[in-house]
């Protein structure tokens, strides 16, 4: 490959290196929250309030009919007043209607780490695939840079360009 084309494909893959990066620390910091207010909950220190439903959306992923349920809450702790948003499953959303309570579980420590009694796992597997995917391609484009920079084929031609000169 010239330097023509590394000085075009460089930058693009050095784009596309930190737009995954990006997208790998936010799926890493939820599941860490997650992780938290799981811990959170195994040692009793969780604290749970009621909160009101403000609206669901149903979105369809697929042609074949698969749907999100996605559900938005307010709850209230003693510091802040706050907006959930999660998904349920079909039958959870057919029961769920603006102004119905529902039971909110946060983190004492940051209440913005909430979930509501019955939504879906926040960690399934389609999270887990993505953050793999975005690591599987981190590591591709640092080795495509290393290549690029530290290529032995250019030091060998600049070499035999210098010898024959």
């Amino acid at each position: 490959m010239n330097n023509k084309h590394i000085r075009i494909y460089l930058p693009l893959t050095v784009f596309i290196m930190v737009a995954l990066s990006v997208g790998a620390v936010k799926e890493l910091t939820h599941v860490h929250q997650f992780r938290t207010l799981v811990s959170a909950v195994s040692d009793g220190v969780a604290r749970t309030v009621p909160g009101y439903v403000q609206g669901t959306r149903r979105e369809r992923r697929s042609r074949k009919g698969g749907y999100r349920n996605t559900v938005f809450v307010d709850y209230a702790t003693p510091d802040a007043r706050l907006t959930l948003k999660t998904t349920v499953d079909n039958e959870m959303h057919t029961r769920l209607y603006p102004g119905k309570r529902v039971v909110v579980t946060y983190h004492p420590d940051n209440p913005r780490i909430a979930v509501m009694e019955g939504a879906h796992d926040m960690l399934g597997w389609g999270r887990r695939l993505a953050i793999l995917f975005m690591a599987a391609g981190l590591v591709i484009c640092a080795q495509l840079i290393i290549y690029w920079v530290f290529s032995p084929v250019r030091r060998l031609s600049r070499d035999m360009s210098q010898r024959l000169g």
